[in-house]
């Protein structure tokens, strides 16, 4: 593996509740969200403001799935981690990382969410299960970063687990080149 460490080695749940501040931190990174249709947002987020500069192809005629376009959303998303599991390491964009299944409250995010970023997690009111709950996939490098975020474009949709065949479809959000001029 030519990504160096793995990842951090804290215990998994406060690595995934430490991952949104510590990345926020950095003021800023570049942005890569993808989802199956195809369509890509690629760009930059500061996370100072939450704002993003995106560009979104091919334009879209409609709203991509949640996370493609709300980089800053996606981050604040894992503050309503309520359970974390450690799946193991996983290289992102040749950085070694260590990847987390992770269970969301959407209620316990938006409420750990700073008020002027939690209208983009309410857009996911009513598209869950009635649990408000979600999952992610989330892929840390040894400094605490978030590198990658992996959501099911279907936001009600059940982990699947063991003999489960179903294979989600996912969106990705990729983050790098924490701190750079924008």
């Amino acid at each position: 593996m030519g990504g160096g460490e793995p990842g951090p080695t804290a215990h998994p749940d406060t690595v995934v509740r430490k991952a949104p501040d510590i990345t926020f931190a950095t003021g800023a990174a570049r942005v890569v969200g993808a989802a199956p249709g195809p369509v890509t947002a690629t760009g930059s987020v500061d996370f100072a403001t939450g704002a993003d500069r995106l560009d979104v192809q091919p334009p879209q005629k409609s709203t991509p799935p949640f996370g493609v376009t709300e980089p800053a959303a996606v981050l604040d998303l894992l503050r309503g981690a309520v359970k974390v599991t450690s799946y193991g390491g996983a290289e992102v964009q040749g950085i070694g990382t260590k990847r987390y299944e992770v269970d969301i409250d959407l209620g316990k995010a938006i409420a750990a969410t700073p008020a002027e970023r939690r209208a983009d997690l309410h857009t996911l009111d009513g598209r869950l299960g009635d649990d408000d709950a979600l999952w992610a996939d989330v892929f840390v490098d040894t400094h605490g970063r978030v590198r990658r975020v992996l959501l099911p474009v279907r936001t009600s949709m059940v982990r699947p687990y063991g003999d489960d065949d179903r294979i989600p479809q996912m969106v990705s959000v990729d983050y790098s080149s924490f701190g750079a001029a924008l």
